[in-house]
């Protein structure tokens, strides 16, 4: 599970405990914050690295994997979108796929920007 509130929302939302309960529950969890409505920073993609590397790992051995974000459009539609470019979709498609699963994902410009962006990046790494 990747939650992607920033710290003062767990209590906003009304789930200020996420991270416990998860971990009690033994899933693995990262916290890894975007604003609402931005693209990710510098902040997250330290820490997006590995997690990606954990969670594809345990994607590919047929274990799920959880986004949040507050609606779970703008921060978890571009997530969702990045982690497709990093198993080698192209940012249209990926916006597409994300976009037919949840109506209204990836929310602004500034997200779509930020995907296209990190694709010659990924497509590197």
């Amino acid at each position: 599970l990747v939650s992607l509130v920033q710290e003062t929302e767990f209590e906003t939302l009304g789930v200020a405990g996420l991270g416990d309960t998860a971990q009690a529950l033994e899933l693995l969890w990262a916290h890894l914050p975007i604003k609402g409505m931005h693209p990710p920073e510098e902040g997250f993609v330290r820490g997006w690295r590995p997690t990606c590397k954990q969670g594809s790992r345990r994607l590919m051995q047929g274990h799920d994997l959880g986004l949040d974000c507050a609606g779970g459009r703008g921060r978890t539609g571009g997530v969702a979108a990045r982690i497709l470019i990093e198993h080698g979709s192209s940012v249209t498609d990926a916006v597409q796929a994300v976009r037919t699963a949840r109506p209204g994902a990836i929310e602004t410009t500034s997200q779509e920007n930020y995907l296209a962006r990190i694709q010659p990046a990924i497509r590197q790494a």
